[in-house]
């Protein structure tokens, strides 16, 4: 069989013999199917391994269909190379048997091992388990199911905000929390991915965090150690040896300037002035309201200065918890504290999308950019 192409290290793999097992770890695109293929092609020339005694596992259909046909190609090309009819009639033989070969994914596998068991999966009355005719679900019905049951799960929450209900939030790490501090806690990650009425983005995340999770082993243990490892960073943030302080100060930085022109370009709309703030309906002047807060918060923030601990703590600090305008009798605005335009602009206006507010914030700081 010509291997000559191949690297050494994936001709060793090829005509590795050894009754022990064997594990091939490479990057993609570096020949994996190639030297698979290869693998099982000269296998099953040498005698060593029947079709039907191989089970070949891929992560997609695509990827099944296009190795049984490189197999397929290789033992047609071994066959017309066949030096002597013994060979050529083997060549055949391997052929005609290729079918047997358990080359799938591993969803297609296990359906197989239950349709050919089917009557052994029942529970202790004898009640089947599984129905004849069962199949495995394709894309497009796994990922109706998984929207369905993502929209149940927020339509429930959101519900349970404004009419709150006893339940028994489950906590990943673990952590003991109260079902009005879970919601809490929901409320401000909601509002943070989507301030918006659009929950889109929100949807988005929780997808992408699922399909990280169900690809871990014991993903609950894994989860847990990480948040911690987490918030003990966040403890000592801003620390100048977290690699992760720069990404969030010049994101705060970007968040804050991006802030501060949006805000000019409304105090400066006629529409703000003329008719928002002289509206006598309650939803206009309260979105009047909420400028003018933001205003004051981005004035507050733009005087710090600095890239340390005492700066973020004014920023994040929770040593205030009122929204209340801060107003003297006569009417007259006082200057106000950073901290509390912090907490009154997240309630005013949402927390902003960027910034980790609510629980993110363990210990008076945010969580630290993992993986950054």
């Amino acid at each position: 069989m010509a291997t000559s192409y191949l690297t050494l290290d994936q001709l060793l793999a090829v005509q590795f013999d050894r009754p022990t097992n064997l594990l091939l770890s490479a990057a993609a695109g570096s020949g994996k199917t190639t030297t698979l293929t290869e693998r099982i092609v000269d296998r099953m020339l040498k005698g060593a391994v029947l079709p039907s005694e191989l089970l070949v596992i891929t992560f997609t259909e695509l990827a099944a269909k296009d190795l049984k046909v490189k197999i397929e190609r290789r033992l047609h090309e071994a066959r017309d190379r066949a030096g002597s009819k013994e060979e050529k009639l083997f060549s055949d033989r391997l052929l005609n048997e290729l079918s047997l070969a358990q080359i799938s994914t591993i969803h297609a596998f296990c359906q197989q091992i239950l349709n050919a068991y089917l009557p052994e999966f029942a529970d202790e009355e004898g009640k089947a388990l599984l129905e004849p005719g069962f199949r495995v679900m394709d894309d497009e019905e796994e990922q109706k199911l998984r929207d369905d049951s993502l929209d149940t799960v927020l339509r429930t929450l959101y519900r349970r905000i404004s009419e709150p209900e006893f339940f028994e939030p489950f906590i990943l790490a673990g952590e003991k929390r109260s079902c009005d501090d879970w919601l809490l806690d929901f409320q401000t990650v909601a509002r943070a991915y989507s301030p918006d009425l659009d929950d889109k983005v929100f949807r988005e995340a929780i997808l992408d965090m699922l399909e990280l999770l169900r690809n871990l082993p014991r993903y609950e243990e894994q989860a847990a150690t990480s948040l911690e490892t987490l918030f003990h960073r966040a403890q000592h943030f801003p620390s100048p040896d977290d690699r992760a302080v720069s990404y969030w100060w010049d994101l705060y930085e970007e968040s804050l300037d991006s802030a501060r022109r949006s805000l000019r370009e409304m105090n400066d709309d006629p529409f703000l002035n003329d008719v928002l703030r002289t509206s006598k309906l309650k939803t206009e002047l309260q979105l009047a309201q909420a400028v003018e807060t933001a205003s004051d918060v981005v004035e507050a923030l733009t005087g710090l200065s600095g890239r340390d601990a005492e700066h973020w703590d004014a920023v994040f600090g929770p040593s205030f918890r009122s929204d209340k305008t801060n107003r003297s009798r006569r009417g007259r605005r006082r200057q106000p504290s950073p901290r509390i335009f912090r907490v009154r602009f997240t309630n005013t206006t949402g927390a902003h999308p960027h910034l980790p507010t609510g629980r993110a914030i363990h210990g008076n700081r945010p969580l630290d950019g993992s993986g950054i």
